[in-house]
């Protein structure tokens, strides 16, 4: 546990996760020889003897992008994310598994997702016949894709083993471009994948999340339910310091073109630009930061899709070329984005 003045200083202005699931991650790179066994050991030793604490979150972002930067394993998440847990002690999984349906589980772990980590957002969008699951990673880190991989590849396989039988995905869609190891994809997603799409979702019959959980235990729901909502107002406490700039981000992510414009943004969060201005500088960021941070997000994945400049300026939200090279000009000073 962290009890320093200047840990809690720092806690507050990186929201937390568990420690589980900086563990988990931790120990399935060093199975893959990505992290070296003293750095392992210098973590389990750090956090093992409470899995119910809470870390800053940069510690999993910083060993994502110690993944994503391996050679040997450049499907690292999708290898990562098929594999199923039996032994995680994460209480957030333990409730889940105790779910009566599908349905409940994927409920209880939404709506307490900030057990885990609270940057993972997923919405789910019912349909007559179908169930759209959206995901992306509402933090003020940029997740790797390989993070992405892990986190929609471990949902479909947790799904598929908690109800003892695979589950078919009708269709699956990605914002980032289509990688080297495509084929990988199909034995988790199926066969109906398209790369370079504005979100990052999958498409279920709604049939699907009727089925039973094999596991599932009335009277230890109760337990585990009651032991997480107890451990809920740590959880959400630090992370709730940053929601205004995490919708922010999660707007511009969705439609950059629309929200790009701070009169837009406050319409839509129903915010004054006085108060959105307020909350971000509480937060120690502004809007233009979080603009700029998507926009580069967004032009890495333009320049892998081989867009032309014109394409670009549409994607980013740029009236015209010069704006657009002037943009450029200044990222290419301020951070390391690739020249196109």
């Amino acid at each position: 546990m962290i009890h320093s003045l200047a840990a809690v200083d720092y806690m507050a202005s990186n929201p937390s996760i568990s420690a589980i699931a900086v563990l988990d991650l931790a120990r399935e790179l060093a199975l893959l020889d990505i992290l070296d066994d003293e750095s392992l050991l210098g973590l389990e030793k750090d956090y093992d003897n409470d899995i119910e604490s809470r870390v800053p979150e940069d510690a999993l972002v910083n060993l994502w992008r110690l993944a994503a930067d391996n050679l040997a394993h450049p499907e690292v998440g999708l290898i990562i994310g098929s594999k199923v847990n039996k032994d995680a002690k994460g209480v957030l999984a333990n409730w889940i598994s105790q779910c009566e349906t599908l349905d409940e589980a994927f409920t209880v772990f939404n709506d307490n997702i900030v057990l885990l980590n609270a940057s993972e957002d997923w919405a789910l969008e019912r349909r007559e016949k179908y169930v759209k699951l959206r995901f992306c990673f509402s933090s003020q880190y940029e997740y790797p894709i390989a993070a992405i991989e892990r986190s929609m590849s471990a949902l479909v396989m947790w799904a598929g083993d908690l109800c003892e039988g695979p589950i078919t995905i009708e269709s699956a869609s990605f914002r980032h471009a289509a990688p080297e190891y495509e084929d990988r994809y199909h034995s988790i997603f199926g066969s109906n994948i398209t790369f370079s799409k504005n979100e990052n979702s999958l498409l279920l019959k709604a049939s699907i999340f009727d089925k039973k959980i094999k596991s599932a235990n009335p009277y230890l729901q109760e337990i585990v339910a009651t032991r997480a909502k107890k451990l809920l107002p740590q959880a959400s406490a630090i992370n709730s310091n940053l929601v205004t700039s995490t919708r922010v981000r999660e707007l511009l992510l969705t439609d950059l073109v629309r929200f790009h414009s701070v009169e837009s943004a406050c319409q839509e969060m129903h915010l004054s630009r006085t108060s959105l201005y307020r909350k971000l500088k509480a937060e120690g960021v502004t809007f233009r930061e979080i603009l700029e941070a998507v926009q580069i997000e967004k032009y890495h994945q333009g320049i892998e899709r081989g867009l032309v400049v014109s394409d670009l300026c549409d994607l980013l939200g740029f009236s015209d070329p010069s704006t657009y090279y002037k943009a450029r000009k200044r990222w290419l000073k301020t951070t390391t984005i690739t020249e196109g």
